[in-house]
């Protein structure tokens, strides 16, 4: 029999979890790439960044 290696699940990225929360995409990449979301203490502009679950983020009020 052959055997394969199991796949390595991807943790979920930072616009994967706001989709999922609810927030369409268009927004999203905006509250991104204007520097208005956390994750963790961390300000994040790169929709592509690694965001687990349970990680916590947050999007900032726009000012």
């Amino acid at each position: 029999m052959i055997e394969y290696p199991q796949p390595v699940p991807r943790p979920a990225t930072l616009a994967e979890r706001m989709r999922a929360a609810g927030i369409n995409d268009e927004r999203a990449l905006a509250a991104i790439t204007q520097g208005r979301v956390r994750v963790g203490e961390d300000v994040v502009t790169d929709p592509e960044h690694p965001t687990p679950w349970p990680t916590g983020w947050v999007v900032l009020p726009s000012s």
